[in-house]
């Protein structure tokens, strides 16, 4: 399954949700206002954390991904996350 068929996704900063108060954003640690994390929505139901591991980790080096799943039946949302350990690596895989 080819990264385009697999999803669409987007970008999602929390920086985005502090960065018109000072004092929350003077106090974050130096790198924590990297753009690292994508959120990955539109997800085949079938795919697991380790599948979207593998697709996006030809854009950089991953920290972790996660399928989000209902707790009663464990089944996929349809959605997840991707860390990755660079804003290169995260810019890549938006631009892609």
């Amino acid at each position: 399954m080819s990264k385009s068929e697999a999803m669409s996704f987007q970008h999602n900063s929390t920086t985005l949700l502090f960065e018109n108060d000072p004092d929350v954003m003077e106090n974050l640690p130096d790198n924590s206002h990297l753009h690292t994390n994508l959120f990955v929505k539109g997800l085949d139901l079938s795919l697991t954390a380790e599948d979207l591991h593998l697709i996006f980790s030809s854009f950089g080096d991953i920290k972790s991904c996660k399928v989000a799943q209902d707790p009663a039946t464990g089944k996929s949302k349809g959605y997840g996350f991707v860390w990755f350990k660079t804003e290169s690596a995260c810019k890549s895989a938006l631009l892609s």
